[in-house]
């Protein structure tokens, strides 16, 4: 009976339940790309930290993020790599370079260097091309998503990074970068020729422990080896990275101050159109109401009708989602949705359609039976 009552009082003006849903939906979208975004941009900005097969970072001091380091004493590699419990310690090189497209037009990308060999790190999500390809001299991977921009388009292709030949030995799909310079891979010598940097220097060690070592105990050791760098976890490496870039840049803000934009005017929407259904339909009410309906069924009717509203504009937000993120998965932006943002959109519906029942059942609730003989 609630949900007849409901349904016939929203579709007793379709144009305006239409516009409802409508306006429902876009603010479910909009929240959606907000927080997907934001999602994203974690991912993408811890990528490189997450598939890193490292137990601990060696890194200079105050390193703050990934893609923009100082440079360590390659010999400190040695001194860590004689604590009990370290398994191996592998160096790595990152840093900007020019990349010159073979038909003129440059960009700027990161250089990332390391040995193949170790497994440390490495591309992935390959289309075309093997990880040990890049042992070959100048071998450098991109990603699709960047070929454009670096005026390739296929393996053998060759481009010049600093003067230097750069051809290209493996294509990824989907390794991003939070900054708007593509991520170049290449084999840690390759890496020192394209960035001038001298073989004594390196941006950070990859510290790999051995099984069932503690991994708290072998850091302290670490650390007291080298008191000019910073052993971190890669949980504290990767926070690193997402504060330098999400919070200290205002980016991670923005988007959050988005995202709750997008539910107050959604919230907004459902609230007026509820008031004024209720206000259209107030003589039915009234009429319930000396029949002998309490007000906690008009209550009901209410907040069935907004279950209604919120379950239409979720579905047309489905739709509209759909095809925002089948965009942004070709794009340098990617939507990630993940189980946890379900849930949380899914708690933004209920907040949404609670608040706006809320507002209009005390419209209702203030009902006179007696307004039914008033005409």
């Amino acid at each position: 009976m609630i949900g007849i009552i409901a349904l016939k009082n929203l579709l007793h003006d379709p144009a305006r339940f239409l516009a409802t849903a409508a306006g429902i939906g876009l603010s479910f979208v909009l929240v959606t790309v907000q927080l997907g975004l934001l999602a994203g941009f974690d991912r993408t900005i811890s990528a490189l930290i997450d598939h890193a097969n490292a137990d601990l970072w060696i890194v200079p001091v105050g390193t703050a993020a990934f893609d923009d380091p100082a440079q360590l004493e390659s010999t400190q590699r040695y001194a860590a790599a004689t604590v009990e419990g370290v398994r191996r310690v592998t160096p790595m090189l990152v840093g900007f370079a020019e990349w010159r497209k073979p038909g003129g037009g440059s960009t700027s990308v990161i250089v990332v260097g390391s040995d193949p060999a170790t497994g440390v790190i490495e591309p992935w999500n390959l289309s075309s091309g093997k990880p040990y390809d890049l042992k070959a001299p100048d071998a450098v991977a991109i990603d699709a998503s960047y070929a454009q921009q670096l005026g390739v388009s296929k393996r053998g292709d060759i481009a010049r990074i600093e003067g230097l030949q750069a051809r290209v030995a493996v294509i990824t799909s989907g390794i991003r970068s939070f900054t708007t310079s593509p991520y170049v891979f290449t084999r840690l010598s390759q890496a020192r020729a394209f960035l001038n940097a001298d073989a004594s220097r390196v941006s950070y060690l990859a510290v790999g422990l051995s099984r069932g070592t503690d991994a708290a105990l072998v850091r302290e050791r670490i650390a007291s080896k080298l008191p000019n760098a910073e052993v971190l976890t890669s949980a504290e490496f990767r926070r690193r990275n997402v504060e330098r870039w999400l919070l200290e840049t205002g980016a991670g803000i923005a988007l959050l101050a988005g995202a709750g934009l997008a539910v107050v005017v959604g919230s907004v929407i459902m609230m007026q159109s509820l008031y004024t259904s209720v206000n259209d339909h107030r003589k039915e009410f009234a009429t319930l109401r000396a029949m002998g309906s309490s007000k906690r069924f008009l209550v009901s009717v209410v907040a069935c009708q907004a279950g209604i509203c919120t379950l239409a504009g979720c579905a047309l937000a489905l739709i509209g989602n759909t095809g925002v993120i089948a965009i942004s998965a070709i794009s340098s932006l990617p939507i990630q949705i993940t189980p946890s943002l379900m849930l949380v959109l899914t708690a933004i519906a209920a907040l949404m359609s609670s608040a706006a029942a809320f507002a209009a059942a005390a419209k209702v609730g203030r009902v006179d039976p007696a307004e039914v003989f008033a005409q």
